[in-house]
């Protein structure tokens, strides 16, 4: 999440666990062990050569058959266009309500990655190392990263070697320390460094329970929004390689992930903004920059705007990736969709960033939408950003397409002029929770 800019006081919500539980609830049947994963050979050596190319929930709307949309089969390099969005001749008549389209992550012209050579580094003694290490390998093998984020240009990762540093791991780490850790490891030959004309670098740095880690601008690295752990660029001018920061952090979704799962999800997530946003301080690629976009409010990158939407790949369960192929073709734009789905949501309007006024209620017209008949569902209305009183609610608990509903949101007490905050609501059904974001200041 970016710190303050343009004048704009952000703070993040402080009650870590609250939006997570009611998505949680959603996404039970995701509940996963870790038992019987597989683990491929570890590689001994980087490669040298250049790399080859708050009501209850209802019916959920569209649901078909099981959840299979995340095994390496199913939604191959074109689940950025995926076809659930679009009308069958069963729905001859049908009409899809009007709303809002989903924002378009253009890029800001930066550098991206297609392959990188991930070098994970972990302490000794650690007990999650194992499991890490294995989800690292399965990720070399596996199609996972081209087909959700293909379309970016991402190929995926060549190869992985792991390095055990000697423990212990030190108790508290700013971003600071964990560069000149690596800076110092990779000197004396203890961490790889680069050899061209292979694959670029990844460093991935797992810190065991116990080692304290801040986030690149202020607080802790465990942060519900837009999820745990970072990432960064060892230099920003000239670039230098990128490395990921995942602490052992208690999981988002803590009612169905462990959290040697919730770290796996995580690296997932941070791996897919590293290829498309590598250097985001220095050379911002894929990346949301402008704070008048609510969406900024989920998070800067494509690995973010999925909040809550998880999927399972094999015996992983991973959060979905936003696609620009499929929100401009009018699918929903977290990839894979689930099989059989129907695209469905909410919009409201007006909308961009709205101002708000101490104590006056504003209101927010919210449209449902989707692309087939589907049945009615659920949705709720949660403060999101601002960790201070924000009151929203809804008039009615249940929407469909072209159903409208009137969010109120109000901050009763007095704060400083140009805070931030926002509103997420969210679909509440047994299988997806498709969400929007509503943004204001407090003038």
């Amino acid at each position: 999440m970016e710190g303050a800019r343009s004048g704009v006081v952000r703070s993040l919500r402080g009650s870590k666990n609250a939006p997570a539980f009611a998505t949680a609830i959603t996404l039970f049947a995701l509940s996963c062990s870790s038992a019987g994963r597989p683990s491929a050979p570890n590689s001994s050596a980087l490669d040298s050569a250049a790399p080859d190319s708050a009501a209850s929930a209802s019916a959920p709307p569209g649901e078909a058959g099981t959840d299979d949309a995340g095994t390496d089969d199913a939604g191959a390099d074109d689940a950025g266009t995926d076809d659930a969005g679009r009308d069958s001749p069963a729905d001859e008549g049908f009409a899809m309500a009007p709303h809002t389209a989903y924002p378009n992550i253009s890029s800001e012209g930066g550098v991206t990655l297609a392959s990188v050579q991930v070098v994970s580094v972990s302490f000794q003694g650690d007990r999650n190392t194992p499991d890490l290490v294995g989800f690292l390998d399965w990720m070399v093998q596996s199609n996972w990263l081209s087909r959700v984020a293909g379309e970016y240009g991402v190929l995926g990762i060549t190869q992985h070697v792991h390095v055990d540093l000697p423990g212990p791991a030190p108790a508290a780490l700013a971003d600071g320390d964990v560069r000149a850790l690596l800076a110092a490891k990779i000197a004396d030959g203890t961490i790889p460094g680069a050899r061209p004309p292979a694959s670029p670098l990844l460093y991935v740095m797992f810190f065991p329970n116990g080692s304290s880690v801040a986030g690149l601008t202020d607080g802790d690295a465990c942060t519900d929004i837009p999820g745990n752990g970072y990432h960064n660029a060892t230099n920003s001018t000239p670039p230098g390689p990128p490395y990921i920061v995942m602490p052992a952090c208690d999981p988002r979704f803590s009612a169905i992930l462990s959290q040697i799962q919730g770290m796996e999800l995580e690296t997932a997530r941070l791996l897919v903004d590293v290829f498309t946003d590598p250097n985001p301080a220095g050379s911002p690629a894929y990346r949301l920059t402008d704070d008048s976009n609510p969406w900024t409010a989920i998070g800067p990158e494509l690995g973010d705007f999925c909040w809550g939407r998880l999927t399972k790949d094999g015996s992983y369960t991973l959060q979905r990736v936003f696609s620009n192929q499929a929100a401009a073709s009018g699918a929903d734009p977290c990839v894979p969709a689930p099989a059989g789905s129907v695209a469905f949501g909410m919009t409201t309007s007006p909308a961009g960033l709205q101002t708000l006024q101490v104590g006056v209620p504003f209101a927010f017209t919210v449209t449902g939408w989707s692309a087939q008949a589907v049945p009615d569902w659920s949705f709720q209305a949660t403060p999101w950003v601002g960790d201070y009183a924000v009151e929203a609610t809804v008039d009615k608990s249940t929407l469909n397409n072209g159903q409208t509903a009137t969010l109120q949101v109000t901050v009763p007490y007095t704060v400083p002029l140009g805070t931030y905050g926002t509103v997420r609501l969210e679909a509440l059904t047994g299988s997806d929770s498709p969400s929007w974001p509503v943004a204001f200041v407090v003038r």
